[in-house]
């Protein structure tokens, strides 16, 4: 062995050694004044506990297993009600916490911790936001990282944090609704987190890092009600993207379509969405995180699949249903996305009248659409109060259906336009809608082109529609028991009152009238449909009036045709009752 081996080896064993002395001799007191310092940068509400920690100072490591970091419950519930303290309180528990890459030699020096790597497994992690009123506030509440480390450092750099494997606990408690949630697969990293001095000033969305990602896989949540469950599939946000993902969702209705209404025991639509991709781009994470609000550039939702089903059967006991507008201009949280696109989805709406075992249905397939300007932040609706909202779809899988609806923020009656066009297609094909809500049947008949415009508001809607068909024939339903006078009042209407074509061969086109006053306790599909059906029937001649009288009449050829039934069954009698005579005096 060489003379510089030794030397070598020899600074190398001694290296050891002294790192095992000081690790002896400084290791309780170091362990004391971590625990110190967590104390007294959190102004008594939080205690630091470990079981070991193991240290190497060459390499500037520790591992420190079974991590505990405990609040002060009492102290904050003191704290809360003279309104001040954090908004938000944590508890934390690890198995396993691992810091690699200290760099000792700068802390001594000048007092700026470096770091390479935080690493925390397997946490369970509980966070209570505690909401006050404003005005019981002592003063804002204000974080400030940099005030609970500058009495022991100048700054603190991490080049990397990793919680992995984690469990969250969220609740939320105070002036709003309370919430509790549970994450049971919690990822969460950053890049380049600093703190020093110029810390107060950072207004970016990277919470004092170059970039923050998080990762929730496989939530369910029971909604409030518990009548519905929330899946999300794995949901990712990147700060230094701006950007959140959503691979999937799931709205469940925890009962089938007639069992959710017998438990509900009242009129209330029953809603299923699933969706692809979800993608939220420009996301404001810190409005997000820090207030719950929602902001963004661009939503993208894929591969949406919406069914709403009404059984309408108790109508007066169903809630008033506010309008979509008005319950955003109205809803408790903050939401300013400037377009929200919707790509390859669907939407059915099916509803089933009292008494009736059909359902009807509507269905909107291939559905796209770009919706602008969505707020209900006062400034935003000032500049601009317009939700526009372009939709393409294909109606009954055979019209192609263009909607273009104009929202009003800045009206409280809820006021709305609605613009619409639809192609060439078989009337037959909206039978299935038809049958169960107007009780009307289509025989034959196609459709040219339709047009329609109306506007409307929380109280009616009214406009006009221009029915462009050809060689239209119908039938009136009605129950089972009334089946023959439906047929005579559907050869009546066909023959006395039906526009069998639109335009008429001697005459100009008939302009449909859209006129319909709401019923309060529908959902806006049902207000929007209904509307369009007054339309409808103006344009081909029925009426509600001419309908009742068709429908008398029938009843009135009904009667007669009874009781020519009866006088015929009466003459046969007759006419066996002296055929039985004859053949008895024979």
């Amino acid at each position: 062995m060489t003379l510089s081996a030794v030397v070598v080896l020899s600074l190398f064993l001694l290296l050891i050694i002294v790192n095992s002395i000081i690790i002896h001799f400084a290791k309780p007191r170091l362990v004391a004044y971590l625990k110190e310092t967590v104390y007294k940068a959190s102004d008594s509400l939080y205690t630091l506990d470990f079981d070991k920690i193991r240290m190497n100072l060459i390499r500037g490591s520790a591992d420190i297993s079974e991590v505990y970091l405990r609040p002060d419950t009492a102290l904050y519930a003191s704290l809360r009600s003279r309104g001040a303290g954090p908004p938000l309180l944590f508890d934390l528990h690890s198995e396993h916490l691992k810091i690699r890459g200290v760099h000792l030699f700068k802390l001594w020096r000048s007092k700026k911790l470096a770091v390479d790597l935080i690493s925390i497994e397997k946490p369970d992690i509980g966070v209570l936001k505690h909401v006050l009123p404003e005005d019981t506030l002592a003063k804002p509440f204000e974080f400030d990282p940099y005030g609970m480390i500058a009495p022991v450092l100048a700054s603190l750099r991490v080049d990397r944090v990793r919680i992995s494997d984690g469990k969250l606990r969220y609740k939320k408690e105070g002036i709003r609704n309370g919430l509790s949630l549970h994450f049971n697969k919690f990822f969460l990293e950053t890049d380049g987190l600093y703190i020093d001095s110029m810390s107060r000033s950072d207004t970016s969305g990277s919470f004092y890092s170059e970039d923050l990602r998080l990762s929730i896989k496989d939530f369910k949540f029971r909604l409030p009600d518990s009548l519905y469950n929330l899946h999300l599939g794995t949901v990712r946000l990147s700060s230094r993207e701006s950007r959140l993902s959503i691979d999937s969702l799931w709205l469940e209705p925890r009962h089938g379509e007639m069992e959710f209404h017998k438990i509900q025991d009242k009129e209330t639509d029953r809603l299923e969405l699933k969706t692809g991709l979800i993608t939220a781009r420009d996301f404001d994470i810190r409005s997000f995180l820090r207030n719950e609000e929602l902001k963004a550039g661009e939503i993208l939702i894929e591969d949406a699949v919406l069914v709403d089903f009404l059984y309408n059967f108790r109508m007066d006991d169903r809630p008033y249903q506010t309008l979509p507008h008005l319950a955003l201009k109205n809803a408790g949280i903050t939401l300013d996305i400037r377009k929200l696109v919707i790509k390859n989805s669907s939407a059915v709406y099916r509803e089933r009248l009292a008494g009736n075992s059909e359902t009807g249905q509507v269905t909107f397939r291939n559905l796209n659409g770009i919706i602008t300007n969505i707020s209900n932040i006062p400034e935003r609706i000032a500049a601009d109060s317009v939700i526009h909202a372009n939709i393409e779809t294909s109606l009954m899988d055979v019209g192609s259906l263009n909607v273009k609806f104009d929202f009003y923020m800045d009206r409280d009656d809820g006021y709305f336009t609605v613009n619409g066009s639809l192609g060439r297609m078989p009337m037959e094909a909206i039978n299935p809608m038809l049958e169960a809500a107007a009780r009307l049947k289509i025989k034959r008949g196609t459709l040219q082109k339709l047009l329609f415009t109306l506007h409307g508001d929380s109280t009616r809607s009214a406009g006009s529609m221009k029915f462009y068909y050809n060689n239209l024939n119908v039938e009136l339903l009605g129950k089972e028991d009334s089946e023959s006078n439906m047929k005579i009042a559907s050869a009546l209407t066909n023959m006395l009152l039906l526009y069998s074509n639109n335009p008429p061969p001697e005459g100009p086109l008939r302009t449909g009238v859209i006129s319909f006053t709401r019923l309060k306790n529908k959902s806006i599909f049902n207000y929007l449909w209904k509307s369009l059906l007054t339309g409808f029937k103006s344009s081909v001649g029925i009426s509600a009036e001419k309908e009742s009288q068709l429908r008398g009449m029938a009843e009135k050829f009904k009667e007669r045709k009874e009781r020519r039934e009866e006088r015929k069954g009466a003459r046969q009698e007759r006419r066996a009752g002296r055929k039985a005579e004859r053949q008895a005096d024979q």
